[in-house]
């Protein structure tokens, strides 16, 4: 159980506490069976259950404040809609009240090992069943975003307040209405063959190979609808139309006219040629020192998160999720936040039609999904240069292809005079919709699928020493490089749907340093017990005898961080927090100095960014291209930290003995930033570290009693 009394994401003031209770369960049975000397099968039984429920407080109804759901009730049951004042506060459940999850796995697992002379020889097979069950009703109470507190003292409609830009007091409404349910299955089936064979005294080989079936995820009850550009007609008539809509072969219920009954249950076609093969070897290449070069080079598939099905829990036809902001929210009130309100629960299953000049958002799965997979390859020499030390230095690389992540498919396209679209001859932000390519559909939907590459290569060193004089200790250093398409971008990890920046037609102009890349990373860790004469005396030798000193020190590069813009790439139509800014030529975008004036100060510099170019055939300096800036310009604070521990053990008797040990984290108490803000279009804070991204120092003492 666990009880906060902040819920993430939600209230910022007391009162919307959050109660949670995850439970795990886990059985295994193994049999392990010694057929002869030389060969043993080992079977395994497993089952994994979570159960897992989270419940928001809300102390405040809708009825209390006069104010309606994004269905427009306000009953005795229906809890207050989330309201956030910019800079001051928030008050509710962020929409959702309460969510929960079961998943059950079941295993079965067979592996047989044979040993004949120099060569072992495995084989296994593995058989899988998930279970996901999952509600989470997002967004179902609302959340209304307020600019300022006399926004929220007036909470009048434009016409009401007279606003000259037609902008109601609320300034973004978000809600949903819908069956939130979804009961997803997978199933998996490997087998794998492994033969190790010591061919010399110097030289071992090893081949295998792997094969897996990663099953696509299906709802039993037919609940994984999705959208495929493929198929989806560009044109809408005016009675509209629902081309590009598909359901799956079990879905329960009459299919409208136009939408597409998939021949399938899942949500795309199970992969069935997922072939791995593996290969390395060992050789010795001398003995005085003692030289070994080691290779391999293996293919390895990965399943893709459940979480990126779970993406479809607030899409159409089984629910309906409205984002409206500035203009386009003129209706809006505090009393009736929703305008028009949103479909009841009941009225589920229902498709919203393509019409001309508007329709519904859209976030897809593409049908054309592929397991991802990474080619892992390395090179190593070890070298026993002298008794107790080891040397390695190597070289690791992996590539990875056909990698989740997600792109805007409704991006607008450019017009000019000679090549006019839908008859616009010009490209500005207020005729987006006109230039899209297919028709009754909002920009910014995005599908997700598996067609982002990635790769890593690093040059790996280490020297390790083995305990002796009382003295162990390992140090390795990494110099590395890894890429991919999709960094810079927001999205979710654990979702697995990071997008596309820039042009969302072209994922190689987004290809650029990961997130998460370090160039330089070099660690130390060691253990040190005094060694301690007999010769001595005897106070003096119990004095100094039985410590132990260890410590961990850490130093690493800064992550790369991508420049954004808001307000550039305004006439494409796309989120606009997945631009990249405009350099301006005349300044580095870091600025100079120590690191300690470059907190104090700013650590980016915003004289080396401007306005984004005005578009081809834009009207006017707001009509904004995309910027030209790369992903991961510029690198991040790097970080020191040293962890280190102080031990001391006093024996009593033969089998018993206390130990008091403190230990020191971040022992220098250095301070680590985090990166800066790196939105151009947030004027003053652009550019400023507001935050430190390790603790400092902490000390903790413990005492033990060991029998």
């Amino acid at each position: 159980p666990l009880i906060q009394p902040f819920s993430p994401n939600a209230a910022t003031v007391p009162g919307w506490g959050t109660n949670q209770l995850n439970q795990n369960t886990m059985f295994v049975l193994s049999d392990t069976h010694v057929v002869n000397s030389r060969v043993v099968n080992i079977a395994r039984f497993g089952y994994m259950r979570f159960d897992g429920v989270s419940s928001i407080a809300n102390p405040i109804l809708a009825s209390d404040i006069g104010t309606e759901s994004p269905t427009g009730t306000s009953g005795p049951n229906v809890a207050a809609t989330g309201i956030t004042i910019d800079g001051l506060f928030t008050l509710g459940n962020a929409g959702t009240p309460s969510q929960w999850q079961v998943t059950n796995s079941f295993i079965l697992q067979d592996t047989v090992a044979a040993t004949r002379g120099n060569q072992t020889i495995r084989v296994g097979v593995e058989g899988k069943r998930h279970q996901v069950d999952v509600e989470a009703p997002f967004s179902v109470d609302g959340l209304l975003e307020i600019q300022t507190f006399d926004d929220f003292l007036l909470g009048q409609s434009a016409a009401q307040n007279g606003s000259p830009s037609g902008s109601s007091n609320v300034s973004l409404s978000n809600g949903s209405s819908g069956l939130f349910r979804k009961d997803e299955r997978y199933i998996d089936f490997a087998a794998f063959f492994q033969d190790d064979i010591k061919v010399r005294p110097w030289l071992t080989v090893n081949a295998g190979m792997r094969y897996e079936i990663f099953g696509s995820p299906s709802d039993v009850n037919g609940r994984l609808v999705t959208f495929d550009p493929g198929i989806a007609s560009r044109t809408a008539p005016l009675e509209g139309t629902l081309s590009g809509f598909v359901v799956p072969a079990n879905y329960h219920g009459v299919v409208p006219q136009g939408v597409t009954r998939s021949s399938i249950s899942g949500l795309y076609e199970t992969d069935h040629t997922d072939f791995s093969p593996r290969a390395g070897f060992s050789l010795r290449i001398a003995n005085h020192p003692t030289i070994l070069l080691r290779g391999g080079y293996g293919i390895y598939f990965d399943r893709l998160s459940a979480g990126l099905s779970e993406m479809l829990l607030a899409q159409e036809p089984f629910s309906t999720f409205t984002f409206v902001s500035g203009s386009s929210n003129a209706g809006a009130t505090l009393q009736q936040p929703f305008t028009p309100a949103l479909p009841p629960d009941s009225s589920y299953p229902a498709f919203s039609p393509r019409v001309p000049g508007g329709g519904p958002s859209i976030a897809a799965i593409s049908r054309g999904i592929r397991d991802p997979y990474t080619e892992e390859y390395n090179l190593n020499t070890q070298i026993a240069f002298r008794r107790n030390y080891l040397l390695e230095v190597g070289f690791v690389g992996t590539r990875s292809l056909h990698m989740a992540g997600c792109a805007e498919f409704n991006q607008a396209l450019l017009a000019s005079p000679t090549n006019p679209i839908n008859g616009e001859t010009n490209n500005t932000a207020a005729n987006v919709i006109q230039r899209v390519p297919y028709a009754g559909i909002s920009p910014g939907s995005y599908v997700c699928g598996s067609d982002y590459d990635a790769n890593y290569n690093s040059l790996q060193t280490s020297l390790t020493k083995r305990l002796s004089r009382g003295l162990e200790f390992i140090g390795s250093y990494t110099w590395s490089r890894n890429l991919d398409q999709t960094s810079g971008s927001s999205g979710s990890e654990l979702f697995e749907t990071h997008f596309v920046t820039n042009d969302q037609t072209n994922f190689r102009q987004a290809y650029g340093p990961t997130d998460f890349d370090r160039t330089h990373r070099a660690v130390v860790s060691l253990v040190y017990s005094p060694l301690v004469s007999h010769q001595m005396p005897g106070l003096l030798h119990y004095a100094l005898s039985g410590w132990q000193i260890s410590g961990v020190i850490t130093a690493q590069s800064g992550t790369p961080i991508t420049i954004l813009d808001n307000s550039a790439g305004a006439v494409y139509g796309n989120f606009p927090f997945e631009n990249r800014a405009q350099l301006s030529g005349a300044a580095n975008p870091s600025t100079s100095g120590s690191l300690r004036s470059r907190v104090w100060g700013r650590y980016l510099n915003a004289a080396a960014f401007t306005s984004a170019p005005e578009a081809p055939n834009g009207t006017g300096p707001s009509d904004t291209d995309f910027g030209n800036s790369g992903v991961g310009l510029v690198r991040g604070p790097g970080q020191r930290n040293i962890d280190m521990a102080i031990e001391r053990s006093f024996p009593i008797a033969e089998s018993q003995s206390v130990h008091m040990r403190a230990e020191f984290f971040n022992l220098t108490n250095t301070a680590n930033f985090s990166n800066p803000n790196s939105d151009v279009s947030s004027g003053p804070a652009f550019g400023v570290i507001s935050s430190t991204a390790t603790n400092p120092r902490i000390i903790q003492v413990a005492l033990k009693y060991q029998f």
